[in-house]
């Protein structure tokens, strides 16, 4: 019952973390530029350093899970992202706006894997694939409704009253850290080996794997971040690039109806569903590069092609993060498990950003180059899933937990 109920909260914390957040980023040109005047390329600038910024923060904040515990540090995050989109939303000074933008982008990126640090600090270990696929759904649900909730206000209220939005954000912030305040103390305790500037210092095999993964969730994004620009190059559609998120809701649902009850064979069969994975997502860039380098076959066949590559990218996403959650989960110790939660983070946010550069390598430069690109990719990821072996990180943690502690 308990942990039901602890399931729940953290649940409904994420969701509504979705909701306002794609609402925000959804209606963030309306508020900043029409609403406030903000240019937009210094709108862009900010939002990216930003991110750059929380990313590399969130490790620290991951590595102080472990001392600390992440109730405590998570709603701390909520605390300062309230704040952050209070003062966006009611002081219209050029630079506070772009400053919390920047500000808001950093906080993002921080709470990920924070928050990704609390599933097993409450639930059981044969629990949180199924949870997590769960959570994905509702997420993917809840980013969709947070983007149409930013259309309806503006066209409901116009740019005068823009406001709103900031203002919804900061309000789904803090129902998130009511919810984390209402979590009850963790059944792990935080360790205490580590002073608060000894940052965890994850093992070779465990920044590999990491990093293999960065690698994979790259690949799988590809064909997200270079559909829209086909469609614009080629005057496709628009209908095309709005089937993504609902192929995305689809696939997940299917995915976690069908991990419910087999989540045991996600930890037994990893690399099988990996290189299975790898297979398809080899076939949507295939179907992807026909597309945009194929002989003119009219826009139903590329439009056709569209769809199967992006649908092939779904399919193949959800088995990655099958077993990126079982393997983030299961390795090392409990004790640094927010450190290596972090670790993972780290690696998979790379992986999403180089995506659309690597799009541009392997769809809109010389054949020389997309050939060169696309081949030490998918060498470097089948040498890299054939290596994977889960067993060997388990084993190197340990050597770095003695090393941290000096035991």
């Amino acid at each position: 019952m308990m942990q039901n109920r602890v399931a729940h909260l953290i649940w409904a914390n994420i969701v509504v973390d979705a909701f306002g957040t794609a609402m925000f980023l959804a209606g963030i040109g309306f508020f900043a530029i029409s609403g406030e005047g903000v240019d937009a390329t210094r709108l862009l600038s900010a939002l990216a350093t930003g991110g750059l910024v929380g990313v590399a923060l969130s490790f620290p904040a991951a590595s102080w899970v472990d001392l600390w515990g992440a109730r405590r540090i998570l709603a701390a995050v909520q605390v300062l992202q309230v704040a952050t989109y209070l003062t966006m939303a009611m002081v219209g000074v050029h630079a506070v706006v772009l400053a919390c933008c920047g500000i808001g982008a950093a906080l993002s990126r921080v709470t990920s894997p924070v928050r990704g640090a609390l599933p097993p600090l409450y639930l059981e270990k044969h629990a949180l694939v199924p949870f997590k696929a769960r959570v994905r759904v509702w997420t993917i649900a809840m980013s969709l409704a947070g983007s149409a909730a930013a259309a309806i206000v503006v066209l409901v209220f116009g740019d005068g009253h823009t406001e709103l939005i900031p203002l919804v954000n900061a309000a789904s912030f803090l129902f998130t850290l009511l919810l984390t305040l209402a979590l009850p103390r963790a059944l792990i305790a935080p360790s205490t080996k580590r002073r608060w500037w000894q940052l965890y210092r994850p093992p070779r095999s465990i920044v590999l794997t990491a990093g293999l993964f960065g690698l994979l969730l790259c690949l799988a994004y590809v064909p997200d971040a270079a559909v829209a620009v086909v469609v614009a190059d080629l005057g496709l559609p628009p209908w095309i690039v709005a089937a993504s998120p609902a192929l995305a809701l689809a696939v997940a649902l299917g995915g976690e109806r069908a991990v419910r009850s087999r989540a045991h064979v996600v930890a037994r069969h990893a690399r099988p569903i990996l290189l299975a994975a790898l297979a398809v997502q080899v076939s949507g860039l295939l179907a992807l590069a026909l597309a945009v380098h194929g002989p003119g076959s009219g826009d139903v066949v590329v439009s056709g092609l569209l769809v199967l590559s992006a649908s092939a990218a779904e399919v193949a996403l959800i088995g990655i993060m099958f077993v990126l959650w079982d393997v983030q989960y299961g390795v090392g110790d409990d004790e640094n498990r927010g450190g290596i939660v972090g670790v993972f983070g780290i690696g998979t946010s790379a992986g999403m950003a180089a995506s659309p550069a690597t799009a541009s390598a392997l769809f809109f430069q010389d054949l020389g180059t997309a050939l060169v690109v696309g081949a030490l990719m998918i060498v470097v990821a089948v040498a890299g899933v054939l290596a994977f072996a889960r067993s060997a990180a388990d084993n190197s943690d340990a050597e770095a937990t003695a090393a941290v502690t000096g035991r």
